[in-house]
């Protein structure tokens, strides 16, 4: 086997999402991730069976960028969410509690958005 080859089977192996952070690469499923959250110029992504967030060297412009798909959605000016963890919409306060608990804020536009999302789904 040649060496390009070697190299082509240990990227299949990595997971599909690399996010940098202070001491180096995290590797993650996509499934694995519940939401990023903004902290100036990077942010923190908080992972299903992990008990904190981890600070990543990402800004929430640059997530966003990186991970356009109907998986993930910007619910706020600093949050990211993975849909699948939506665990409750609080429509009226305008709220989203996740999967881990976690209650996070969403911008009245995107309320809206979210509402029509649900409404697709059922």
């Amino acid at each position: 086997m040649n060496i390009d080859m070697k190299k082509n089977n240990n990227i299949n192996l990595l997971k599909p999402v690399a996010l940098k952070t202070i001491l180096g690469y995290n590797y993650y499923d996509f499934n694995e991730i519940i939401l990023f959250r903004a902290a100036r110029n990077s942010s923190f992504v908080y992972i299903l069976n992990q008990d904190r967030p981890i600070k990543i060297l990402y800004s929430l412009h640059n997530i966003e960028r990186l991970f356009r798909t109907n998986m993930f959605y910007r619910c706020h000016k600093s949050y990211i969410i993975n849909l699948k963890y939506i665990q409750k919409f609080f429509i009226s306060d305008k709220k989203i509690e996740m999967i881990s608990g976690i209650v996070i804020p969403v911008s009245k536009p995107k309320a809206k958005e979210l509402i029509e999302i649900s409404k697709a789904h059922f």
